[in-house]
This record gives C-alpha cells, structure tokens and sequence, in this order.
C-alpha cells in the first residue's frame, strides 16, 4: 500500500511539475545522429478469406528490428524519416516461414513529425509485406496535438498517404489519457481511434489483387515527455476488404484482417 502511494505521489509531482496551467507540451524531438533510435516492433494477425476458389483462415506472427533515422536537408526543411525494417522471425499458421529481407522506407515528416507523404519504399506487393508492415508502420505513428494539452483534452489525428502499395485516409483524434514513471522516464499515455478507407495491393497465390476496404484502429502509446520520443504503443486493427483482380478489375472476394501491432524502444 505504501508502495502504491509513493508511486501515486511522484506521478502527481510529475504531471503538475510537467504542466504549465495544467497543460503539457506533447511533441517529437529529433536527434539527428547516426545511430538513430531502435525499436523491436512485433505484428500478430489474423486473415479471413471468401471468394469463389478460397474459403480460408491464416495466421501470422512477425518479429521485426526497426531503426529510425532523422536528416534535414538544409536548416529549417521540414525533416526525413527513414526507416529500416530488419524481419527477425516469421511465422504463418503457425509454422515458422522464410523471413523476408530488410527493407528501407523514407517518410517526409512535418515539423510535428508527422507524416505527409511516402517518399520511396523498399516494401514490395508481397503477402506480409504491403499490406501489414507498409499500412501499420505508418498507422503506428502516434499523432501529436500542435499546442500543449491537458489530461483528458482531444486533438484532431489524421492520416492521409497516396504511395505506390496503396492509399491511406483515416480520420480520428488523440487524447491524453495521463502520466506514468518508468524508472527515469516521464511518460505520457496517449490513446488513438482512427477510421477511414485504405486501398492496397496484394499478391495472393501468384495473383496481384487490388483490396478497397474500411478500417478502424486504437492503439494506446507512450512518449518519453523530456525527449520527445515515442517509448512504446500498442494498436489494435480491424479491416474488411473487397478484392479484385489487379488486371481485370473483376471482383474476386472478400478479405477481413484483424492484427495487433506492438512497439517497444530498445536500448541504444
């Protein structure tokens, strides 16, 4: 009990000493070095399949090694994120599978650090690839508010990319939950719904396969309030596509995707 008091207090002297008339400003900070900053992301979804050849259900788990770079071209321009997904494990149905390459995606990021548009990507239209690393890596990156916020206050958090795999337009809203200490880190808990279309391309058995859909996700995030980094976030999606023949147009289905997203900072 006094344990539990104790934490309870310092978590109060943080939130108040934090805040300046209750507010806190919540914002990425870049460190722009060559070390970059280290995540171990892990991704577990189920896929449904229904068409005319396919009645199906499957399961993935993925590990992967993600570091983030920051550049500016010159002093002033809005910054560059590049991102290097290294896939350490991979399993479909339960039965380990050939893990696939590392790949490179660059992001034009505001001076928020939030993204505005795909620059290149390395993300091929491969089954576990397009679809759940290009479409989640970019859904689980947490919105910031563009002024300071109080516990409990709502911001606007959107999302809209056009790249080559796809197109992304969610709406939806931030909202900071609260605060919380780990070890020496001031963490603020922010909470994230979003929904909206998405449209990508898939390659199922051999055949390139166009997917319109809906899809709703929350996730849970933790920023690091000193440096402006993000420490860890679980999302939450659900996906429901109609799927037509890349070549055709001719509708051959439908796809349901629920997935969970997990991202932990990893140290230096």
């Amino acid at each position: 009990m006094k344990t539990r008091a104790a934490v309870l207090a310092l978590t109060m002297a943080f939130a108040l000493g934090s805040c300046s008339n209750g507010e806190v400003d919540l914002s990425y900070r870049f460190d722009e070095n060559e070390r970059g900053i280290k995540y171990l992301w892990t991704i577990d979804s189920t896929t449904q399949i229904d068409s005319s050849t396919d009645h199906s259900s499957s399961t993935l788990q993925m590990v992967v090694e993600i570091l983030e770079q920051v550049e500016r071209e010159s002093a002033g321009a809005d910054p560059v994120l590049t991102v290097t997904l290294t896939p350490r494990s991979l399993r479909q149905g339960g039965v380990g599978a050939k893990t696939p390459g590392k790949a490179v995606v660059k992001y034009q990021l505001d001076q928020s650090g939030h993204i505005t548009e795909p620059i290149s990507s390395d993300l091929a239209a491969q089954a576990a690839s397009a679809l759940e690393l290009g479409t989640i890596l970019s859904q689980s990156r947490v919105a910031l508010p563009s002024e300071a916020v109080g516990i409990g206050e709502v911001w606007d958090a959107p999302l809209k990319l056009d790249g080559d795999t796809g197109t992304i337009n969610l709406t939806g809203t931030g909202r900071l939950l609260g605060f919380e200490l780990s070890g020496r880190r001031k963490l603020a808990r922010i909470g994230t719904e979003r929904s909206g279309d998405i449209t990508a391309i898939e390659q199922l058995a051999g055949v390139l396969v166009q997917l319109r859909g809906k899809t709703t996700s929350s996730a849970t995030s933790s920023l690091d309030v000193d440096s402006g980094t993000l420490y860890s976030s679980i999302s939450r999606f659900s996906s429901d596509f109609d799927m037509a023949l890349e070549e055709t147009g001719k509708l051959a289905g439908t796809m349901k995707v629920n997935l969970t997203s997990k991202l932990e900072l990893q140290p230096g």
